[in-house]
């Protein structure tokens, strides 16, 4: 009686474990649209609203505004589940600074077209489209602010920032396998290795590529200009060790703050006076 029982509950749990596994894969795949609205009238410069387009024909909503006489230009990149206005804070304080800024819905996000979301991997055709709109306006010294997927999405691009001054890495995970497993650990309180091959299975039939191929820490050692890389303390999404081998990975120059107390959120709000202090100081040393 006691073997049928144990083998009763090993199959519930191997259901269980199944499930999750899917049902993460499911839901961390699929698009995650949002109403963003009109664009703040109250915004340190006039604001208008933009269509990007992406190599492979994805329409991506945004809004764009710019000092005067400004040639110097940064695009902000959101977090996993967000959209524009995550960043509009930031938004807000480069351009009361004096820079342009963009900033755009990813695919699959807001009011952006796309059915899927790759944390970074396909986004990274949604941030070239975005450079080469500030290119056209007439923008001449870019940089990329990116929160955690926003901050990926830049690493998994790299190679294709040439003219990029300056890059600000915002609890950005290294490699979608960690993701998974911190991810996992974090909504289940077990390990991601009980189950991560079959998450891993599953997203991979979802979005038909390896997540092998899904590497930002190996990227970013490509990028040709100053990094500084930001990341709480008490993350439970993108461990300090994983920011640390991120740094470890980049190139000189580069800068690290790891905000004390701070877990996987908007670190611009939670340590407001600091965030302003440092970011602002590194991106006028550099762009």
């Amino acid at each position: 009686m006691i073997w049928k029982i144990t083998v009763l509950l090993g199959l519930v749990c191997a259901v269980v474990f199944v499930a999750l596994s899917f049902h993460f894969a499911r839901t961390h795949a699929e698009a995650l649209p949002s109403r963003v609205g009109a664009p703040p009238a109250d915004f340190p410069a006039p604001m208008e609203s933009v269509i990007l387009t992406t190599e492979d024909g994805i329409k991506l909503h945004g809004w764009y505004a710019a000092p005067p006489g400004s040639t110097r230009a940064i695009v902000l990149l959101h977090q996993y589940g967000g959209n524009r206005l995550s960043m509009l804070s930031r938004a807000r304080l480069f351009c009361a600074r004096g820079y342009a800024v963009l900033l755009y819905d990813a695919r699959g996000h807001g009011e952006s077209e796309g059915e899927t979301i790759s944390l970074g991997y396909r986004e990274r055709s949604d941030l070239l489209a975005a450079l080469d709109f500030l290119r056209r306006r007439g923008m001449t010294s870019l940089a990329c602010v990116g929160w955690s997927q926003g901050g990926s999405t830049i690493m998994m691009a790299a190679g294709q920032l040439p003219d990029v001054r300056a890059v600000v890495l915002e609890s950005a995970f290294d490699t979608f396998a960690r993701a998974i497993d911190r991810g996992f650990r974090k909504h289940t309180g077990l390990p991601g290795w009980l189950t991560g091959w079959l998450y891993t299975l599953r997203t991979e039939q979802l979005l038909g590529f390896p997540i092998e191929a899904f590497r930002p820490i190996d990227h970013i050692a490509d990028l040709a200009c100053p990094v500084f890389v930001i990341s709480g303390t008490e993350d439970t999404s993108t461990w300090a060790s994983d920011t640390l081998e991120i740094y470890e990975a980049a190139q000189e120059p580069k800068e690290l703050w790891m905000v004390p107390g701070a877990d996987h959120q908007d670190l611009s709000a939670f340590a407001r006076t600091e965030y302003e202090r440092r970011v602002l100081a590194f991106l006028e040393r550099y762009l």
